[in-house]
């Protein structure tokens, strides 16, 4: 019998999304049967176990941004997969693709009418720059400005207590109320969303009517208790531990390596209530766009929404392309599209099942819309996500 490879992770699994890391390599692990896992730090993690010295260890896939456990690490001169890193000398070999992080983010507000665009963290490192710069690029391409909040620049460490001072609340509370309204805030730290949340209860502001926001990362305990819950973009770590597993076992294997650092699409916009509304003052396409959430999946067609608002189907097509930049047809499939990939996602269903439920009642339809639409079929998509 193959003796099996002794794999450590050191991972920081007080982290919502180190959690999904595991879940991915678990699923790795499974598949494959080949390594016996070990798991070492439950905080941050800022240096390597002592014994990790005088124990052989086969491969590592760690996630840290200390410089001096990355060091330790190659000085052992065992195969490594970083999933964080210091974005300098240590950098990450997988990783959440921030343009498409930013670029969904933007085009989520956008679809929903915003124009007045905002980025609010309570300090930098890293990663959360590439994101704030992924997101203003976006929004400037649209024509319009993304204003950052002062408090975004403040250097901070990544495992550190976020502690605001009275100052630069004082600075995120001016920043906040001065923004022209309604504003759409990308917030990709959860807990920091948490607290733009508050403090726009506390200036008074309306969430989302006044103030939409959108975090990062999806957790859904976090984003489901607070009132108004919270929209977020899935940062698909599950995704991400599978290619690391797969990384490590390529890199133990010594097989030709793919180009790194391997970007992990965010899997979609989990909408809540903190953005779901419509920033566009016209009643009527309003009306069409909830008639389309509503029934997308039971076929509705775009003649009978036209004919619910008393307009003709060319003007309704026309508020579509001014509005959003798609016709009534195409929202009621990117509806359909986007419900089918969370069952494909948090379901068994089978795809007959699915496709029934999405508006397609031959699973062949759906099938062929949903490679159509994704560029995989819907097996491939559950598979990867």
């Amino acid at each position: 019998m193959t003796q099996k490879k002794r794999i450590l992770l050191l991972l920081e699994m007080t982290n919502y999304y180190t959690h999904e890391i595991v879940e991915g390599i678990t699923r790795y692990v499974r598949q494959n049967n080949e390594w016996m896992i070990y798991l070492d730090e439950l905080g941050p993690v800022t240096a390597t176990p002592e014994w990790l010295k005088k124990w052989h260890c086969d491969g590592v896939i760690v996630r840290s941004h200390n410089l001096q456990v990355h060091e330790q690490l190659k000085e052992l001169n065992i195969p490594m997969v970083e999933l964080l890193g210091d974005g300098k000398v240590s950098k990450s070999d997988v990783l959440s693709d921030e343009n498409l992080v930013g670029k969904m983010a933007f085009e989520h507000f956008w679809e929903h009418g915003f124009r007045n665009f905002g980025f609010f963290s309570l300090g930098q490192n890293w990663f959360l720059t590439e994101f704030r710069n992924a997101f203003v690029r976006e929004v400037e391409k649209s024509g319009c400005n993304c204003s950052i909040c002062p408090t975004s620049f403040r250097k901070i460490d990544l495992n550190s207590t976020l502690v605001i001072s009275d100052r630069q609340m004082n600075m995120f509370t001016k920043w906040l109320v001065s923004l022209p309204k309604p504003a759409a805030i990308f917030s990709p730290p959860v807990t920091n969303s948490t607290v733009l949340l508050n403090q726009c209860q506390m200036q008074g502001l309306n969430v989302p009517d006044d103030v939409a926001i959108l975090n990062l990362g999806n957790n859904e305990v976090i984003c489901s208790i607070t009132t108004p819950s919270l929209s977020s973009i899935g940062a698909n770590g599950r995704q991400t531990g599978y290619e690391a597993a797969l990384l490590l076992d390529k890199k133990m294997k010594g097989e030709t390596l793919p180009q790194l650092p391997i970007l992990i699409p965010p899997e979609g916009v989990v909408l809540r209530q903190s953005t779901d509304t419509f920033a566009i003052d016209h009643a009527d396409f309003t009306a069409a766009i909830q008639l389309i959430r509503q029934r997308a999946t039971e076929r509705i067609q775009v003649q009978e929404i036209a004919d619910e608002l008393c307009v003709s189907r060319r003007t309704l097509s026309r508020w579509f392309r001014k509005y959003i930049n798609r016709t009534p047809e195409e929202e009621i499939i990117r509806v359909r599209m986007e419900h089918a990939k969370r069952l494909l996602r948090e379901t068994t269903l089978s795809l007959e099942q699915i496709g029934r439920q999405s508006g397609y009642p031959l699973v062949e339809h759906f099938v062929r819309a949903f490679r159509l639409r994704m560029g995989m079929t819907p097996n491939e998509f559950r598979k990867n996500f």
